[in-house]
């Protein structure tokens, strides 16, 4: 899961479309603006991510491309989406096969019949990270395309 923050609003989108019009210093400071938004969106959303062995919040990353003028951050992990959206409760049956395998932690089981999954509730970390810091981005791009006029 990872979150683009190039053009999310109108105000980067049209910032984005004029900068060819601006010289080399405005473009460094839209730059340095989007990446500053980019680590903090990064670090808000390490400091929000639920921890229990602490692999979720490694996965995070953040990158940042000064050809695109864009930046992006998110979790690695195949399962983020998972523990930010959450799940619904469900059934799985063995498939082809007489018995369910089931590894919790160090032991192993085996079901002969269908085992419910309860529903795990969502516990956003990336999407509040974002929408937290996404004014003060808009602020800051605005602040930058002001000084190059």
């Amino acid at each position: 899961m990872r979150v683009d923050v190039t053009a999310s609003s109108a105000a980067i989108r049209k910032a984005l479309g004029d900068i060819s019009i601006y010289d080399a210093k405005s473009r460094l400071g839209l730059e340095r603006a989007i990446n500053k938004a980019v680590k903090r969106m990064a670090y808000r959303t390490r400091a929000r991510v639920p921890r229990r062995r602490g692999v979720l919040r490694r996965s995070i990353f953040m990158s940042f491309s000064r050809v695109r003028c864009s930046g992006e951050f998110g979790a690695k992990k195949p399962h983020a989406h998972l523990v930010e959206r959450g799940t619904r409760g469900h059934w799985i049956k063995p498939n082809k096969k007489k018995a369910l395998k089931i590894v919790d932690q160090h032991v192993r089981r085996f079901v002969r019949r269908a085992v419910y999954i309860p529903a795990i509730p969502a516990r956003p970390f990336v999407e509040p990270a974002y929408k937290a810091e996404e004014p003060k981005l808009i602020d800051e791009i605005a602040k930058v395309m002001k000084e190059a006029r």
